[in-house]
């Protein structure tokens, strides 16, 4: 016989149906299992009646379906007929109550909603992204149908702003360069940001380009520098090769930048992916994000931008270049007494390295 929510079949008795406890309390979730993982948690010598764990069990039913409830809403804002954990996370956003109860929670697969960080927005510019941040609502369709309602902030030009550091700021936003996700390591006080935008845009003192032994500017990020930083930039990373300057594997020179927001630039040498050994694979990222940091507290700096080093042509994974990158900083960070560096920018681009960063971001201490 199939197992249900109701036991049935013949009690001691006789002739009654035998019921389970959250039958006779109304209730769907199972009351049983809930009050046993109750008493598992209080451990031995502590009383824990039949009230207390169904008032519990119908608390945590009632949250679920109100959390369906206005996820089926957001759903059908959309015109989609399945419900999607981005669905659940926009509703989540969206209730005030709820929003401030899973303010902790990470929800996989659901993005991210961008919180668009005034000193990232351009002086004098107002733009689409800054009302969607402002209010979640914004995201769903139903919001786009009923403009007049969705918090319209002030230019930040109305405003006189506050004094900002320079690692803290974009000196352009082509596109909008968007602040996801920062946190502040409790250890060593230093702050990770995750942005999605072009790392040329964000003014720091270095930003990191990953390239080969001999500065070729031919990968992602290179390529990108050389078209902003014109003739000037070339110039300076052919000086530093006619000098004689290599790179080796695991290791960074530094140059300086021309053109766009970093002073300088960080030129790293990463290695590749290696699926049969791949614990050596991610030592030598590890060692590579430490060689980079090396330099920026040799040239005493206090902000460093960072891409998705290793995931480009390294091949690897980005589930696992992020996590190396990230717990390789928090390790440096730890060590290091004496670091000057302070502030480091994640510029990505791509919705999965900015979901994987966002995720592992916020396993960090």
């Amino acid at each position: 016989m199939a197992r249900t929510g109701a036991k049935t079949g013949p009690n001691r008795a006789g002739g009654s149906k035998r019921m389970s406890s959250s039958a006779r309390a109304g209730l769907t979730f199972p009351l049983g299992r809930v009050r046993t993982k109750l008493k598992k948690t209080l451990g031995k010598g502590r009383r824990l009646t039949w009230g207390a764990a169904a008032y519990t069990t119908a608390v945590m039913e009632y949250l679920s379906a109100e959390v369906l409830e206005i996820a089926g809403n957001v759903a059908r804002d959309f015109k989609v007929r399945r419900m999607t954990p981005r669905h659940i996370l926009l509703a989540v956003h969206n209730d005030q109550e709820l929003a401030q109860l899973l303010k902790d929670v990470t929800m996989p697969s659901s993005g991210v909603l961008p919180f668009i960080h005034q000193n990232l927005l351009p002086k004098g510019k107002q733009t689409a992204t800054t009302s969607a941040s402002t209010s979640p609502a914004a995201t769903s369709a139903s919001a786009k149908k009923r403009p007049a309602k969705a918090a319209k902030p002030k230019p930040v030009a109305a405003k006189k702003p506050a004094p900002v550091a320079k690692q803290a700021s974009v000196q352009k936003a082509k596109g909008g360069s968007t602040l996801l996700n920062e946190k502040t390591l409790a250890r060593s006080g230093v702050k990770l940001s995750v942005i999605q935008g072009d790392i040329t845009d964000i003014a720091c003192d270095a930003l990191v380009n990953p390239t080969d032994s001999s500065f070729s500017l031919s990968g992602q990020v290179g390529s990108h520098l050389a078209k902003v930083g014109g003739p000037a930039f070339t110039q300076i990373v052919q000086k530093a090769v006619a000098a004689g300057k290599k790179i080796d594997t695991t290791e960074a020179v530094i140059t300086e930048g021309a053109g766009f927001g970093a002073s300088f630039v960080v030129h790293c040498n990463g290695p590749k992916w290696n699926q049969g050994n791949a614990a050596e694979a991610i030592s030598q990222l590890q060692t590579t994000v430490q060689s980079c940091l090396n330099v920026a507290d040799s040239k005493k700096l206090k902000s460093i931008a960072f891409p998705s080093i290793g995931s480009g042509v390294g091949k690897f994974p980005k589930q696992t270049a992020a996590e190396t990158i990230l717990r390789s900083l928090d390790a440096y960070f730890s060590e290091t007494n004496k670091t000057t560096v302070k502030h480091v920018f994640f510029v990505l681009h791509d919705k999965e390295s900015v979901d994987v960063y966002v995720t592992e971001l916020a396993k960090l201490a």
